[in-house]
């Protein structure tokens, strides 16, 4: 799995572009979905509005499986350096992260702007984003 990622991460601009458009076409067909489940417009939107993080939070437990399953860690998660090294794994995981968080603010100001509140969207994602530059 890190070699395949590997390539993904020498263009960090390319790769954010990437990502950008796949959350965005999730999003698209997330949002076709609750169109067709005939769902009243106020109900469309606030599934709308969790879209974004649903699909982050998946693909994000999903990684966290497959890399506590992976050398060095193979399950054993007791506080030691290799558990605080930085893989290519979890590069691309913040870059995804950084991404999601900037782009749910992005659809929410045009799919569903009454969801995002100040505190827990807005501030919140843009803290992620930039926690995710550091």
């Amino acid at each position: 799995l890190e070699d395949t990622i590997a390539p993904w991460l020498r263009d960090e601009l390319a790769l954010d572009l990437y990502l950008a458009v796949g959350v965005t076409v999730m999003f698209g067909i997330g949002s076709a979905i609750c169109q067709r489940q005939g769902l009243a417009q106020a109900l469309q939107v606030k599934k709308r509005a969790w879209l974004v993080s649903v699909f982050a939070a998946g693909i994000c437990f999903v990684a966290g499986v497959v890399s506590i399953n992976a050398p060095p860690l193979n399950w054993d998660i007791r506080m030691r350096p290799e558990l605080l090294t930085e893989t290519n794994l979890s590069r691309f995981l913040v870059h995804f992260f950084r991404v999601q968080a900037v782009l749910d603010l992005v659809l929410g100001l045009f799919f569903y702007r009454r969801e995002l509140h100040m505190l827990t969207s807005v501030v919140h994602h843009i803290s992620y984003a930039i926690l995710c530059t550091w």
